[in-house]
């Protein structure tokens, strides 16, 4: 894929010339065939020929005169070829400099490899004008996502028309047959029926050569992103036939030759290229699409060998090809629906346990070994943040998100992941993080969605079930939690400053409750930490009023509640705990990525208080005692100062009313934030169950 400034500054100079050359080149093989016809193969064909050679003459004469028809053709489909890419690019072109020109209106700016960051001089320095700053950075995401698809929509042209190119021309030995081609759609279409007809003479075999395997997996790979291809692939498989040749490829028997090295390195990309075909095809409106989605759930809770208790179901077969490919956000929503459907009626069958016969497909994925037909699912939904968020907020006929989170699993088999968790647990939790946030958690540094009513429903449902599932609450879903947590800082903080009252934005023991399980974790812990410190900042650098006793004891409220979170994490674990005694952070491992550009004044904000949160929590590590942890909040609590000195730095003198010197004056702000601090904690401990 082209990056941005490439795409920006593309010279399209010389593929002009391409296109009028082939303009020339067609319009004068035009005229030689002309000639041909009327010359050469009228004469020829009312000619009387006769003698030894006239079998093998007239034939000859005949073909070679129609190779000039047929040259016309081929130089007319490459003519119509480069002008519709040139076309295409000047008009992706055309569009990036348009999106430049919307960025800088929103006080936005693109980097030259696509990144959207906030001017640096849109909010000045040293002032609380936030509002604006707010606004472009909520539109940071938008604008974004329409640079990728501009982006993507750029390769997938250049790749089509290079696909058609060669399939018109051929290599070096080709000769000149007929047929053209009428353009971009018409060369895909081509293309994807002639690859269909190849690619199905390969996946009906029942074994495979290396030399078959190989050739299958070019041909997928080629066809990659080619929708005529994907969805005349799944419709002259079926769902049945797909499903019948995947299970062969996990099923392989041994064999002598097997598993060589590179023949398991090329069943890792036909399982890849097939997944992507898949998916395109579940994106795609075309006609023979109608009904295939019906058809797949009525055999995929099939075992794919009747009568075999231990043989994979297609519900095992599609969800592997899941774990690849983009979905269309429909089609995975129905489809987890019928997953669920299945493991309500079936429990037993739903502990999907190890199928027999797998130890090629073992060897073939290594750490990638699932044969919970979840975890595909989960994996696609959390690449599709859309169809996670509808699905984890249906709540009827099932419960969808309560019956994914409190879902009983059989013996852990090749399902373990590093440490002792489920791999479809990790992957439930990744989905719940991508539901409740709006975009991929797995997508490092990207900008954050923008997230509106059904995000925030969602992230409650998860809180909810989070909630009570106390004690047992699964350490797979503390990273995921924490994430969401950090990405709703503002909901977080509005909620934790005040944490009593109805018309919170988040039920406030919900909160604390999962709050204390997220701490259990200390990477968890770091990330709901380091998350909340720029909404602190933000508030600290607003607040001009020169009245400690209004933002600032906001900021204080809100870090004693989240951070109690700890000391109920070290009651409920007590000798376990994974905290006692240990120095966990560094400042580059703190930092989860860059923060947005806020102006000179508040980055600094930003980074002094980043590195005095690490020195502050090493600190307190060792601590084992909840008299121990309290005295965190006295005066050489370097965290808390360090919000103390930079509002105090905004609001160096006391307002009317108070009357005391600066020095006084810088003690009593310091103090006033250390007793709302302690008011949090006092706070968060009356909304967290007891352990």
């Amino acid at each position: 894929m082209p990056t941005y400034e490439q795409l920006y500054h593309l010279s399209l100079s010389s593929l002009a010339e391409a296109v009028e050359d082939w303009r020339v080149t067609a319009r004068a093989l035009g005229e030689l065939a002309e000639e041909a016809r009327t010359g050469m193969l009228a004469k020829s064909r009312r000619a009387d020929w006769a003698g030894a050679n006239a079998d093998v003459s007239r034939p000859f004469v005949i073909t070679t005169a129609l190779q000039f028809r047929y040259a016309e053709e081929k130089a007319l489909g490459i003519h119509r070829l480069l002008e519709d890419l040139y076309e295409a690019q000047h008009g992706y072109r055309d569009a990036l400099r348009k999106l430049e020109e919307d960025a800088r209106q929103l006080g936005l700016r693109i980097e030259p490899d696509g990144r959207v960051v906030v001017r640096s001089e849109f909010l000045r320095e040293g002032t609380a004008e936030e509002t604006g700053y707010q606004r472009a950075q909520e539109a940071t995401h938008g604008l974004a996502s329409r640079v990728e698809a501009v982006l993507t929509a750029s390769a997938e042209a250049d790749a089509t028309i290079a696909r058609a190119l060669y399939e018109l021309v051929g290599d070096d030995h080709s000769r000149f047959s007929p047929g053209t081609h009428g353009g971009l759609e018409s060369a895909e279409a081509e293309q994807g029926r002639a690859a269909v007809r190849e690619a199905v003479e390969l996946l009906e075999k029942t074994y495979l050569t290396d030399s078959e395997l190989g050739r299958l997996r070019d041909l997928l790979e080629r066809q990659r992103n080619n929708e005529y291809f994907a969805v005349h692939l799944a419709d002259t498989l079926g769902p049945e036939g797909l499903v019948q040749f995947w299970s062969r490829m996990m099923d392989e028997p041994r064999h002598p030759d097997l598993p060589g090295g590179e023949r398991l390195d090329v069943l890792r990309d036909v399982r890849e290229f097939l997944g992507v075909a898949l998916g395109e095809a579940t994106r795609s409106d075309l006609p023979a699409m109608n009904g295939w989605q019906e058809r797949l759930f009525d055999v995929a809770g099939d075992p794919v060998a009747p009568g075999d208790p231990l043989s994979l179901r297609g519900f095992q077969v599609i969800s592997d090809l899941l774990n690849h490919g983009d979905y269309n956000e429909d089609f995975l929503v129905a489809y987890g629906a019928a997953l669920v459907d299945f493991e309500k009626r079936d429990p037993e069958a739903a502990l999907w346990r190890e199928p027999t016969g797998m130890g090629l497909y073992e060897t073939l994925l290594h750490d990638e070994v699932h044969y919970d037909p979840m975890t595909g699912l989960m994996k696609a939904m959390s690449r599709q943040p859309e169809a996670a968020t509808e699905f984890f907020g249906v709540t009827e006929p099932q419960d969808y998100a309560k019956h994914v989170m409190e879902r009983e699993y059989g013996s852990p088999g090749g399902e373990a992941v590093e440490g002792s968790g489920f791999a479809a647990r990790e992957a439930i939790g990744e989905a719940m993080a991508a539901a409740a946030m709006g975009s991929d958690p797995n997508v490092p540094n990207s900008v954050p969605a923008e997230t509106g009513s059904a995000h925030a429903e969602v992230r409650d449902r998860l809180l909810s079930i989070g909630y009570g599932l106390g004690n047992d609450f699964p350490p797979e879903f503390r990273v995921p939690m924490a994430r969401i947590f950090a990405h709703h800082s503002g909901e977080v903080f509005e909620t934790a400053r005040t944490y009593s009252g109805s018309d919170l934005p988040i039920h406030p023991r919900h909160l604390a409750g999962v709050n204390a399980q997220i701490a259990r974790d200390p990477d968890a812990y770091r990330i709901v930490q380091v998350g909340m410190i720029p909404e602190y900042v933000e508030w600290v650098h607003g607040d001009e009023t020169g009245e400690p006793h209004w933002m600032l004891d906001d900021v204080g409220r809100s870090i004693g509640f989240l951070e109690y979170g700890r000391h109920a994490a070290l009651e409920i674990d007590k000798d376990d705990s994974s905290w006692t005694g240990k120095n966990f952070y560094n400042l580059g491992s703190a930092v989860l990525g860059d923060f947005p550009y806020v102006g000179t004044q508040i980055q600094h904000g930003l980074d002094q208080a980043t590195s005095r949160w690490v020195a502050y929590e090493n600190g307190r590590a060792a601590a084992e005692s909840e008299s121990q942890r309290n005295e965190y909040y006295d005066e050489g609590n370097v965290y808390l100062n360090v919000y103390a000195t930079q509002w105090t730095a905004l609001n160096p003198e006391p307002p009317e009313g108070y009357s005391m010197s600066g020095d006084i004056w810088t003690s009593e702000v310091a103090q006033a934030l250390r007793e709302a601090a302690n008011d949090g904690v006092k706070g968060a401990r009356s909304n967290t169950p007891s352990s």
